[in-house]
C-alpha cells in the first residue's frame, strides 16, 4: 500500500512544482499579455546561467532534484520500517519457540487455555439458557 502511495503522490508533488514554477509561461499561453510574464524560479540557487534563457533546464534540476530527494528518504524509511517488522516478527516466534519447549510453560498455556475456553462456555451457556439453569443466582 505504501509503495502504491509513493507512485502516486511523489510524481503529483512534482507535476504541482512543475506547475508552480511554471505559472508565468502557462499563463502566457492561456491569457496573452502584450509582453510576456517574467520567469521567476521560486527555489533560489544558482548554475551560473542566464535564468531567462535556461529556464527550463532550471526547472527541469528543481523537479528532478526534489523528485530523487523523496524517493531517497521514501527507500531508507521502508527500509527501516521492513528491519523493525522483521525484529518484531524474530522475538514473536522465539518466544512462541521458548513456550514450546519449556514443559511446564506449555502446560501453564494450555491450562490457561482450557480455563479461558471453559470460562467462554459458561457464560455462552448463561446467555443461551439462562442463569438459574446452570444452578447459580
Amino acid at each position: 500500500m505504501c509503495f502504491f502511495y509513493s507512485l502516486v503522490i511523489v510524481p503529483t508533488c512534482a507535476s504541482a512544482l512543475m506547475a508552480i514554477e511554471c505559472k508565468p509561461v502557462i499563463l502566457d499561453a492561456i491569457i496573452p499579455l502584450n509582453t510576456s510574464r517574467p520567469r521567476i524560479i521560486e527555489v533560489d540557487y544558482e548554475l551560473f546561467l542566464d535564468k531567462e534563457e535556461y529556464f527550463f533546464l532550471y526547472v527541469m534540476h528543481e523537479v528532478l532534484g526534489t523528485t530523487i530527494g523523496f524517493y531517497s528518504i521514501l527507500v531508507v524509511a521502508t527500509c527501516c520500517v521492513l528491519i523493525v517488522r522483521h525484529s518484531c516478527a524474530t522475538h514473536k516466534i522465539a518466544r512462541v519457540v521458548y513456550i514450546m519447549r519449556t514443559p511446564w510453560r506449555s502446560w501453564l498455556v494450555q491450562r490457561s487455555l482450557l480455563k479461558r475456553l471453559e470460562f467462554k462456555f459458561r457464560y455462552t451457556m448463561m446467555d443461551f439458557y439462562g442463569r438459574s439453569s446452570l444452578g447459580r443466582q
